[in-house]
């Protein structure tokens, strides 16, 4: 998801928590 991006399964998985 995107609350956490070390868990990668979403494209903005790699951003911040503040950029979701």
């Amino acid at each position: 998801g995107y609350l956490d991006y070390d868990e990668v399964d979403d494209n903005r998985a790699k951003l911040p928590l503040d950029a979701r």
